[in-house]
C-alpha cells in the first residue's frame, strides 16, 4: 500500500490542509517542520484516517466533534486506488469524497490485516513511544533476548510480563514455603484428615451432656428473669427519689403563674421598640427647633445683603477687559524697543550698501533682488570650477605615476621564476586525503586487532580449547543450545526426582520413628494384646483341645506333643490354663478396645510406610540408573570437543561463551582484513604523492609515512601556488599600468574642455554684479553675500514696522472697549486713564461676586431648612403614632408607664420558662414515663418506707448476682464439655471440608502449572528469537547507538551476565 494523499480538512490545528505524497515510486517522504508545527498531529490524523477517530480525542480543540474530517487517497500494490473521508462517530464513519457512505471494511484490503496497535508500534512511532521503549529496556536491565524480542514482535513490557508470571506462581507455591496458597492447602488437608479420624463419640455421652447443658441454660434464664424484676422495682424507687423535688418546684411555679393571669405577655423586642420610639420622638423635636432657628438667621442675612448689583451681569466683560489690559500694557512697553530695532536694521543696510556699491541709494535696493535669483546658479558654477581644477591636477598626477610604475614593472619581470604545473600534485594530495586520517585509522584498527586477538586467546583458554583450534573453530561439533537444554531438562528432572525421593524418605523415616515411639509407649504402659495375640492364644487352645480329644477318643499317647505345645505337666491340667489364657486375651482385647485399635492402626501404618520405603528405594535405584545414562550420553556428546567436559550446569555458560568466541573470531577476521586494506591503500598513496613531487622537484627527499609525505607535498604545492600567483599578479599590474596611462591622458583633455565651457556660463551669470567685466569666483561670492545681508536687514526693518502698526491698532481697540463698558455701567472714564479704570472695576467685581455668592448660599440654605422643618414635623408625628401603637399593644392608657408593664410581662415570661425547664428535667429524669404518670406514682408515697425497700432490693440483688454467676459458670462448663464432643456430625462436616479443600487445591495446582509453563515457554521463545535475529539487529542498533551518543560508543555487542544475555556498549578504544 502507498499513501498518495492525506487531507487534513478539519483536525487538530489544521483546516483545509493537504499533504501530497504521490511523487516518486516507493521512496521516502520527509515531513519537516519546527516545534508545534503539527507533525505529531499529522501522524495522529493518519492513524485516525486509517482506523477511525477515537471517542475521546485531544484534537478537537479547534473544530467540534461532529465537524472533524480527515481525507486520504491510497494505492494498492495491484494498482487499485481508493479515495475516502473519515468522520468522527461510532459507526458508518467512512465516506466517499462526495459524502456517500462506504463500507467500514473498505480499507481492510489496503491495510493487509495490520491492526491499529501494530500500526502504531511499527509505523506510528513518536517521541513518547521511543521514551517508553527505552524505559522498557532499562527496566529489563539490558536483557538482550527481551530487548530483541520486544523490538521484533512489537510486544512491550516483557520484563514486567515475565516478572508477573513468576510472582503469581511464587505466590501459589514454594517448595520450602508455608504461607503460599498451595502449601497452606496441603497443610489444611492433612489437619482435616487427622480431625476426621479423631471425630468419633458415643451417643449416650452426647445425650447426657446435652441434657446438662439445657438444664444449666434454664436455670440461668429463671434467675435472670427474677433479677430483671428486682432491677425494675429499684429503678422505680430511684426515679421517684429524683422527681419528687421537681414535682414540688413545678407546683410552686404553677401557683405563681395563676397570680399573673391578668398580665399581657409582650413580645421580647417590645422594650427595644419602645426605647427606639421615645428616642426618635425626642431627637425629632430637637432637630425641628434647631432648623427653625437657622432659618431665621439666614433670612436676616439675605435682608442685609440686598438685591444683586448690575456689575455682576457684566462680570464676563470685566474679566475679558482685565485680560486685554495685560496685553495692552505689555504692547505699550514693547513699542519703543521695536522702533529702536527697526532703525538699527536700516542703518546696517545703508552701511553694507556703502561698502559694496557706494553709488547705490537705499531706495534703489529693490533692484538688487535680481541677483538673489542668480545666487544658487553662481554658487554651483563656483563649486564646479573647483572640481574641474582638481580633476585636471589629478589627471597630471596619474600620468606621472603611471610612467614611474612602468619602469618598476620592467625590473620585476626579469626576476620571476620559471612556470611549473601543480595539477597532478593537487590530484594526488586530494586522493590521499579522501581517506581521512588513514594512519590514525590504521593504528586504531591495529589496536582493535590486538584487543580482539587477546580476547580470542582468553576465550580459548577459558573454554579449555587449544590455540591450535583457532583455524578450525567453526568446524568444532560443539553441542547446540537445544541439546544442552535437553540434557539440562533431563538432569533437572532426575535431580528433582532424587530430591523428592530423598525428602519423601526423610518424611517416611520420621513417621516410622514417630509410630515406633507410639507403639513402644503403648507397650511400655501396659502390654496391649493384638488380634494376632488373640489368634495365637486361640490356636494354642484349639491345639490342646485336639490333643485332648485325640487322647480320649483314640486313646493315643500325646505326651510328647503336649510337652512341645503346652510345656511340662499333665494335659488334663494344662488344658484349662490354656483356655483361661485365651479367654483372658479376649477379655483384655475387649476391655482395651481403644488401645487395641490404636495399636492396630499404628502397626498398619508402619507396615504401609515400610512398603512406601521399599518403593522409594526402587525409585532411587531407577533414578541412579537414569543419572548414569545421562552422564554417559553427556560424555559421548562432549568427547569430540573437550578432554575435560563441563558440568551440565556450566554447559549453557560454555555454549554462550563459545558462541561469543565465534562472533569475536569473525570480528577479528574482519578487523584483520580491514587492517590489510588500510596498509595497502596507505602504501599506494605514498608512492603516488612521491612520484608527482619528484616530477616537480627531482631533488625531493623521500619521507616515512603518509602524513609526513602529505605535509611535504602540501608545502611544495603552496610554493608553486605562490609562484603562479606572483606571475599572474605581475601581468595584472602591467595591464593596469598601461590602462592607467591611457586614462590619465583622456582625463586631461576632458577636464580642459569642460573648463572652457564653464567660462562662458560664468560670464553670463555674473554680468552686472561687479563694476569690472571679468569677475573672479571669490569676488562674486563676496558680492552675493553683501547683497543678501542688505536685503535681510531691510526685510527685518519692514517686519518691525508691521509689529508697531499692530500695537497701535490694538491700543485703539482697548480704549474703545473701556468706554463701551463704562457707558453700560453708567460711569465716565478720563482720557489716557483707561487702564487704571479697567483695573479698579475688576477689583470691585471681585468684592461684588463674593457678596453675591453669600446671598446665593443663604437662599439655598433657606430652602433646605424649610424642607428640614417639614420633614421634622412628619418625624414627630410618626414617633408619637409609634408610641400610641405600643400602648395599644400593651393594652394600657396614655398615662400608664410602659416600663412597669414591661416588667410584669418579663415576670410572666420567666415563670413560664421555669415551668418548661422543670418539665424538661422531669421528662429526662422520668425514664420515659409521662409527667401525669409520675404525679400518680408520687401520690401518697412515704419517703422513709421507700428508702427501706431500696435497701432490701440491693441485698436481694447481691445474692441474686452470686447465684446467677454460679448458674452461668455451670452452663459454660456444660457447653464446653458438649463442645469437646462436637456431636456426631463433625466427621461428616470434616469430610465435606476435605472435599472442598481438595477442589480448591486442584484449581490452585492447575493454575500454578499453567503459570510455570507460560513463563518457561516465554523465556524459551525469547531466547530462540535472540539466536535467530541477534546479528542483523545488533549491527543496525549499534550504528544507531553510535550516532545517538555522538560516537562516544562504537557499537553494541552481546554479552552474558549470570547466564543471561545482555547488551553492552563498546567505546572506540575497545572498552
Amino acid at each position: 500500500m502507498k499513501i498518495l494523499e492525506l487531507k487534513l480538512t478539519a483536525f487538530g490545528p489544521f483546516s483545509g490542509q493537504t499533504l501530497d505524497l504521490s511523487a516518486g515510486n516507493l521512496g521516502l517522504h520527509v515531513v519537516f517542520g519546527p516545534n508545534e508545527a503539527g507533525k505529531s498531529s499529522a501522524l495522529r490524523a493518519l492513524h485516525a484516517a486509517l482506523y477511525g477517530i477515537p471517542g475521546q480525542t485531544s484534537d478537537a480543540f479547534l473544530h467540534p466533534y461532529d465537524a472533524l474530517r480527515i481525507g486520504g487517497r491510497l494505492r494498492h500494490s495491484s494498482g487499485t486506488e481508493i479515495a475516502f473521508v473519515r468522520r468522527k462517530g461510532s459507526k458508518s464513519t467512512l465516506l466517499a469524497p462526495d459524502g456517500t457512505r462506504l463500507d467500514d471494511r473498505a480499507l481492510d484490503r489496503f491495510l493487509g490485516g495490520e491492526t491499529s496497535e501494530k500500526f502504531e508500534m511499527f509505523w506510528g512511532i513518536d517521541h513518547a513511544r521511543l521514551v517508553q521503549g527505552g524505559r522498557d529496556i532499562l527496566e529489563g536491565h539490558g536483557d538482550l533476548g527481551e530487548s530483541l524480542f520486544a523490538a521484533g514482535s512489537g510486544v512491550s513490557h516483557l520484563r514486567r510480563m515475565r516478572s508477573t508470571l513468576e510472582d503469581e506462581a511464587s505466590a501459589l507455591y514454594a517448595p520450602r514455603g508455608h504461607q503460599r496458597t498451595v502449601n497452606q492447602g496441603v497443610g489444611k488437608l492433612r489437619e482435616l484428615r487427622t480431625a476426621q479420624r479423631e471425630a468419633t463419640v458415643l451417643a449416650d455421652e452426647w445425650a447426657r451432656r446435652e441434657q446438662a447443658s439445657r438444664d444449666a441454660a434454664e436455670a440461668v434464664t429463671r434467675l435472670s428473669k427474677q433479677e430483671r424484676e428486682l432491677v425494675r422495682e429499684r429503678s422505680r424507687i430511684e426515679r421517684l427519689k429524683r422527681v419528687l423535688p421537681m414535682l414540688a418546684e413545678r407546683k410552686g411555679l404553677q401557683e405563681r403563674l395563676a397570680a399573673l393571669t391578668d398580665v399581657v405577655l409582650l413580645p421580647e423586642d417590645f422594650p427595644k421598640r419602645r426605647q427606639e420610639a421615645e428616642t426618635a420622638l425626642r431627637t425629632a423635636r430637637q432637630n425641628l427647633e434647631r432648623a427653625d432657628k437657622d432659618l431665621r438667621e439666614q433670612a436676616e442675612l439675605v435682608g442685609r445683603l440686598g438685591p444683586t448689583p448690575t456689575l455682576v451681569a457684566e462680570s464676563e466683560a470685566v474679566n475679558q477687559l482685565h485680560v486685554d489690559l495685560g496685553k495692552h500694557r505689555k504692547a505699550l512697553s514693547d513699542r519703543p524697543r521695536l522702533i529702536g530695532q527697526r532703525d538699527e536694521q536700516r542703518s546696517l543696510a545703508k552701511r553694507l550698501l556703502a561698502e559694496w556699491r557706494p553709488e547705490f541709494e537705499i531706495e534703489e535696493s529693490a533692484a538688487l533682488r535680481v541677483f538673489v535669483g542668480r545666487q544658487a546658479r553662481i554658487q554651483k558654477l563656483v563649486a564646479k570650477r573647483e572640481r574641474l581644477d582638481e580633476r585636471l591636477a589629478s589627471a597630471f598626477r596619474d600620468g606621472a605615476k603611471a610612467a614611474e610604475q612602468k619602469e618598476t614593472l620592467k625590473r620585476e619581470a626579469s626576476q620571476l621564476p620559471p612556470t611549473r604545473d601543480a595539477e597532478r600534485l593537487v590530484v594526488a594530495i586530494n586522493e590521499a586525503r579522501r581517506g581521512g586520517d588513514a594512519e590514525d585509522g590504521r593504528d586504531k584498527a591495529a589496536q582493535v586487532v590486538k584487543r580482539l586477538t587477546a580476547q580470542r586467546d582468553a576465550g580459548l583458554e577459558k573454554l579449555g580449547l587449544a590455540a591450535a583450534t583457532d583455524d578450525r573453530l567453526g568446524e568444532l561439533r560443539a553441542p547446540s543450545a537445544a541439546v544442552i537444554a535437553r540434557f539440562d531438562t533431563r538432569d533437572k528432572e532426575v535431580q528433582d526426582a532424587v530430591r523428592a525421593t530423598k525428602s519423601e524418605r526423610q518424611r517416611l523415616d520420621k513417621e516410622i520413628r514417630e509410630l515406633n515411639a507410639k507403639i513402644e509407649t503403648l507397650h511400655t504402659k501396659k502390654a496391649v494384646p493384638t488380634d494376632e495375640d488373640l489368634a495365637a492364644a486361640r490356636s494354642h487352645r484349639d491345639a490342646a483341645f485336639e490333643l485332648l480329644r485325640e487322647h480320649w477318643e483314640k486313646g493315643r499317647d500325646v505326651t510328647e506333643k503336649a510337652r512341645e505345645i503346652l510345656g511340662k505337666g499333665k494335659l488334663i491340667e494344662l488344658y484349662p490354663r490354656v483356655v483361661r489364657d485365651a479367654d483372658e486375651v479376649a477379655d483384655r482385647l475387649r476391655g482395651e478396645a481403644e488401645h487395641v485399635a490404636k495399636l492396630a492402626q499404628y502397626l498398619e501404618d508402619r507396615k504401609r510406610l515400610g512398603t512406601e520405603v521399599e518403593d522409594g528405594e526402587v525409585s532411587g535405584r531407577r533414578q541412579k540408573e537414569s543419572a548414569a545414562a545421562i552422564e554417559s550420553e553427556w560424555r559421548a556428546v562432549w568427547k569430540p570437543v573437550l578432554a575435560t567436559l563441563p558440568s551440565i550446569e556450566d554447559a549453557r555458560a560454555w555454549r554462550t561463551d563459545f558462541e561469543r568466541l565465534l562472533e569475536r573470531t569473525e570480528t577479528l577476521d574482519d578487523a584483520s582484513e580491514k587492517l590489510g586494506r588500510l596498509d595497502n591503500w596507505i602504501e599506494k598513496q605514498v608512492k603516488s604523492v612521491r612520484a608527482t613531487m619528484t616530477a616537480l622537484e627531482p631533488d625531493t627527499r623521500p619521507l616515512e609515512g603518509l602524513a609526513a609525505t602529505l605535509v611535504a607535498a602540501e608545502r611544495l604545492r603552496q610554493r608553486i601556488e605562490k609562484e603562479t600567483y606572483a606571475r599572474s599578479d605581475h601581468a595584472r599590474r602591467t595591464n593596469e599600468n598601461v590602462q592607467a596611462a591611457i586614462d590619465a591622458d583622456k582625463a586631461k583633455r576632458a577636464a580642459q574642455a569642460e573648463i572652457d565651457e564653464w567660462q562662458g556660463k560664468w560670464t553670463e551669470a555674473t554680468r552686472g554684479l561687479l563694476s569690472g567685466d571679468a569677475a573672479l569666483p571669490d569676488d562674486a561670492l563676496a558680492a552675493l553675500d553683501a547683497i543678501d545681508k542688505v536685503l535681510r536687514a531691510l526685510d527685518a526693518a519692514a517686519g518691525y514696522d508691521a509689529r508697531i502698526a499692530g500695537i497701535d491698532r490694538e491700543a485703539e481697540q482697548f480704549r474703545g472697549d473701556v468706554c463701551a463698558l463704562a457707558l453700560r455701567l453708567g460711569e465716565t472714564v478720563a482720557q489716557e486713564h483707561e487702564d487704571q479704570w479697567a483695573d479698579s472695576v475688576h477689583k470691585r467685581l471681585a468684592v461684588t461676586l463674593q457678596e453675591e455668592e453669600r446671598r446665593r448660599q443663604a437662599c439655598e440654605q433657606q430652602v433646605h431648612l424649610q424642607g428640614d422643618i417639614a420633614r421634622g414635623g412628619e418625624t414627630v408625628q410618626a414617633a408619637e403614632l409609634a408610641l400610641a401603637m405600643l400602648r395599644g399593644e400593651a393594652r394600657c392608657g396614655p398615662d400608664t408607664d410602659l416600663a412597669v408593664v414591661e416588667q410584669r410581662s418579663t415576670e410572666l415570661r420567666t415563670c413560664r420558662k421555669e415551668i418548661e425547664r422543670v418539665e424538661r428535667d422531669l421528662v429526662r429524669s422520668g425514664d420515659g414515663v409521662s409527667i401525669a404518670e409520675l404525679e400518680a406514682e408520687a401520690a401518697g408515697v412515704d419517703r422513709d418506707i421507700m428508702d427501706v425497700r431500696a435497701g432490701e432490693i440491693s441485698a436481694l440483688l447481691d445474692e441474686m448476682e452470686k447465684s446467677l454467676a454460679a448458674a452461668r459458670d455451670a452452663r459454660a462448663t456444660a457447653q464446653a464439655e458438649l463442645g469437646l464432643l462436637d456431636g456426631p456430625s463433625t466427621a461428616s462436616e470434616k469430610a465435606e471440608e476435605i472435599q472442598a479443600t481438595l477442589a480448591k487445591l486442584r484449581e490452585d495446582v492447575v493454575r500454578y502449572a499453567r503459570l510455570r509453563v507460560a513463563s518457561t515457554l516465554l523465556a524459551r521463545r525469547i531466547d530462540d528469537y535472540r539466536r535467530r535475529n541477534q546479528a542483523p539487529l545488533l549491527l543496525r542498533a549499534g550504528a544507531l547507538f553510535r550516532e545517538m551518543t555522538l560516537r562516544s560508543f562504537e557499537r553494541l555487542e552481546a554479552d552474558m551476565d549470570d547466564d543471561r544475555p545482555i547488551l553492552i556498549g563498546v567505546r572506540p578504544d575497545g572498552t
